[in-house]
C-alpha cells in the first residue's frame, strides 16, 4: 500500500501521458461530505482500464494524500492538487482514495486492470454499430454488457469473443480471439519476437511458454496477433520460434 501527497509530487510515480477518454462517471460533481470525517469508506466508483491506458480526474476540490492499494496494478501521478491520472499497469484490481487536508473523501474508485480490452470493443462496435455491448474481463471470463438491435446481434457478439486462459505472465493472463475474424489480442503474453515478462512475483517462465505453445500456436498461422501494446505480428510468424525462446530462457 502506498500514500502519496501532492507537495512532493515531482517525484510521484511512474511516467504518464493522460489520454483522451470519456469520463462521465469521473468528472460528474461529487456529492458534498459532511464536516465529521466518517471512519471508514469504501469507494462505489467503478473505472475500468486496458493495460497501459489512462485517465485524467479533474477534482471537485484540492487533495492533500492520494493512496492507491496496489501500485503495480494501477498507479496515480498527481498533477495538481485538483487533477490526478489513473494509470492501468498490469492485470488485476486497486482501490484509489484521494483526501483533503481534513481528511475527508474527494475522489475514490476501484480500479480494474484488464488486457487489450478497448480495441476488442472497437471491432464490436465495427461489426455491429446499431448496438452498444462492450467487453469486460473477470477473472478468467469475458462479460459482455449492453444493448443490442436484435437477437441475432446477441448471438453474433458472443460467437465473436471467445476467451483463452494464458497463465505465465500472471496467473490470471487471458487472451481474446475474435471468432470468425483472424484477430488475436495477447495483452502480455506474446509479442514480436517472444513471450511476455515473467521476471517478477507469481510469474512463471516455463507457464507462459506452456500457454503459448499449447493454447495460442494451435491456432492457424495467419490469425493476426495484437500485444497489448507495441507492434503486431502473426502466430505463423511467431510459432517457429518457440524453441529459441526456450534455450534462451525469455
Amino acid at each position: 500500500m502506498k500514500t502519496r501527497n501532492n507537495t512532493c509530487r515531482a517525484r510521484l510515480g511512474t511516467a504518464f501521458v493522460a489520454l483522451a477518454v470519456g469520463l462521465g462517471t469521473v468528472s460528474a460533481a461529487a456529492p458534498a461530505f459532511a464536516a465529521s470525517v466518517p471512519s471508514t469508506y469504501k469507494p462505489s466508483r467503478q473505472v475500468l482500464l486496458s493495460i497501459g491506458e489512462g485517465q485524467m480526474v479533474n477534482l471537485p476540490r484540492n487533495v492533500a494524500s492520494v493512496w492507491t492499494s496496489n501500485p503495480e496494478v494501477a498507479d496515480v501521478y498527481v498533477q495538481s492538487p485538483r487533477q490526478i491520472s489513473v494509470f492501468g499497469k498490469s492485470f488485476g484490481e486497486a482501490t484509489i482514495i484521494a483526501t483533503g487536508s481534513d481528511g475527508s473523501v474527494v475522489y475514490g474508485a476501484n480500479v480494474r486492470v484488464s488486457q487489450n480490452i478497448s480495441s476488442i470493443n472497437e471491432v464490436l462496435h465495427t461489426a455491429m454499430p446499431d448496438s452498444n455491448i462492450t467487453v469486460t474481463s473477470v477473472g478468467q471470463m469475458a462479460v459482455i454488457n449492453g444493448t443490442v438491435a436484435s437477437p441475432q446481434d446477441a448471438a453474433q457478439a458472443e460467437m465473436l469473443v471467445r476467451t483463452i486462459l494464458n497463465p505465465g505472465h500472471t496467473p490470471g493472463s487471458t487472451s481474446f480471439l475474435l471468432e470468425g475474424h483472424p484477430v488475436l489480442f495477447t495483452g502480455d503474453t506474446l509479442f514480436p519476437g517472444g513471450p511476455g515478462n515473467t521476471k517478477f512475483e507469481n510469474a512463471s517462465f516455463d507457464q507462459i511458454i506452456t500457454s503459448i505453445d499449447r493454447r495460442l500456436f494451435t491456432l492457424d498461422s495467419d490469425i493476426l496477433v495484437l500485444p497489448g501494446h507495441g507492434l503486431d505480428t502473426t502466430i505463423g510468424t511467431e510459432r517457429p520460434h518457440l524453441d529459441e525462446w526456450v534455450e534462451r530462457g525469455w
